[in-house]
C-alpha cells in the first residue's frame, strides 16, 4: 500500500523525483521492501536503501547524503515508530527543505506530525479529524487516489452465481474475528452458493484453516480460489469475474477500497455497532452496505441480485470520480492550500471521533 501511494504521488508531482530513500527501520526484523513492492513505487532505478546502517549511523548517513543532494522538497512516508525518518526530516527542515508528511495513521498518528513547520497530509476524515480537531494542527485532507483503470466494468454475474472476494495483507486477514475469516469465508459461500476468491498473500495455516472449515460445512474445496498475487486488483477483479468485495475489519484496505471502487466493484463493510462506524466506514462511498453480525451479513447476501450490484458498482464508481481520482492530487499540487481548507465529510467533528477513540480503547 505504501509503495503503491508513492506510485501515485511521483507520478503527479509534474516533475522527475531525485530519489527514493529507505530508512531500513523495521521493529519486525522483516525485509523492509520486497523487489516487487519496490517495482510498484515506480521509483525502483533511484532508490537508495540505508538500511544496513543501524539506526544513527543510518540517520547520520542519509543527512551526509542530503547535504550532497540538497533536494528542495521532501515527502516523508514512514511508520509510526520509525524514529529513524523523522530525525532525518528534522535536519532538512534545519537545512530549509520544505518537508510534506503523507501521514499513514491507520490507528494512531506517526511521531513525524509533531516536526516543526512540517506540512501534514492526511488520507482519510479521521486522521485528518484527529491531526486537526485534536491535536490542533494544520492539515491537509486529500483522499486516497489509484490509477483510473477506465469506466467500463465487466458484466455481473457472468459465472451465474455471485463471486465474492477478500484482498488484504496476511496481518489484516489474522486479525478478522467474530467471524474469523474461516467462518466469514463459509457464511459467505452458505449464502451465495456461488465462489470465494481470495487476492493476495496467505499462509499455509490460514489456507488449511479455511479448507478445514468448508469441509466441516459439506462445502467443495473448489469454491474458494487463492490468487496470491496480481499487478493490478482491476486486472484480478476482471480475470477472477468478481462481483462484490468484503472489505477486510477490524483494518480496512482503505487503498483496496479505492481501487474497487474504481473498477466499479460494490463492497461491504463490517462494523460491530453504530459507535464504530466512524473508524470502520470512514473511506466508504455513502450508498455502500453495512453488516454487523453473521446474520445479517446472509440477509444482505441473499437479497444480491443483478440490479443491486450494477446500482452498487455505478455509486461506487461516481464516488471514484468525485474524490478519489487522480485529478484531485493535481489539483492539490496546484493549490495546497484549498486541501488545507477542506471541510470534512459531516459527522468527523472533534467530539465524535474522541468519542469514537475511547469506544476503540475500551473495547
Amino acid at each position: 500500500g505504501h509503495t503503491a501511494l508513492i506510485n501515485d504521488v511521483a507520478a503527479n508531482l509534474g516533475e522527475r523525483s531525485l530519489g527514493l530513500w529507505l530508512t531500513g527501520y523495521n521493529t519486525e526484523k522483516e525485509k523492509i521492501c520486497s523487489s516487487k513492492a519496490l517495482a510498484r513505487s515506480g521509483l525502483a532505478d533511484i532508490t537508495l536503501n540505508f538500511g544496513d546502517h543501524k539506526g544513527v549511523d543510518c540517520a547520520r548517513q542519509m543527512i551526509n547524503a542530503l547535504k550532497v543532494l540538497g533536494p528542495a522538497r521532501i515527502l516523508l512516508v514512514h511508520g509510526a515508530a520509525d524514529c529513524v525518518a523523522v530525525v532525518v526530516a528534522a535536519a532538512a527542515i534545519c537545512m530549509g527543505c520544505a518537508v510534506w508528511l503523507l501521514h499513514i495513521s491507520d490507528n494512531k498518528p506517526s511521531s513525524g506530525i509533531y516536526l516543526d513547520k512540517v506540512s501534514i497530509i492526511d488520507f482519510t476524515p479521521r486522521a485528518c479529524a484527529v491531526t486537526r480537531d485534536l491535536l490542533k494542527l494544520p492539515s491537509a485532507w486529500l483522499p486516497l487516489s489509484c490509477p483510473d483503470p477506465g469506466a467500463g466494468r465487466s458484466p455481473v454475474l457472468r459465472s451465474g452465481k455471485i463471486r465474492t472476494a477478500v484482498s488484504g495483507r496476511v496481518v489484516k486477514i489474522k486479525r478478522m474475528e467474530n467471524p474469523a475469516y474461516p467462518e466469514l469465508v463459509v457464511t459467505i459461500l452458505q449464502a451465495t452458493g456461488g465462489e470465494h476468491v481470495h487476492i493476495g498473500p496467505t499462509t499455509l495455516r490460514l489456507r488449511r484453516q479455511v479448507e478445514r472449515a468448508l469441509r466441516r460445512h459439506g462445502i467443495e474445496g473448489n469454491k474458494i480460489i487463492w490468487v496470491p498475487n496480481a499487478t493490478t486488483l482491476a486486472q484480478a477483479f476482471q480475470e477472477q469475474q468478481i462481483d462484490l468485495l468484503v472489505n477486510t475489519y477490524p483494518l480496512g484496505g482503505a487503498r483496496t477500497v479505492v481501487e474497487t471502487m474504481a473498477a466499479g466493484i460494490p463492497v461491504v463493510w463490517h462494523s460491530p455497532a453504530p459507535e464504530f462506524d466512524l473508524f470502520r466506514l470512514q473511506t466508504s462511498y455513502p450508498e455502500a452496505e453495512v453488516w454487523r453480525d453473521v446474520d445479517s451479513l446472509k440477509q444482505l447476501l441473499v437479497k444480491i441480485d443483478k440490479a443491486w450490484l450494477m446500482m452498487q458498482g455505478e455509486a461506487a464508481r461516481a464516488w471514484y470520480e468525485q474524490n478519489h481520482h487522480p485529478r484531485r492530487w493535481r489539483e492539490f499540487l496546484q493549490n495546497p492550500e484549498a486541501a488545507f481548507q477542506r471541510p470534512l465529510p459531516q459527522g468527523f467533528d472533534a467530539s465524535a471521533v474522541a468519542n469514537e477513540i475511547i469506544t476503540h480503547c475500551i473495547f
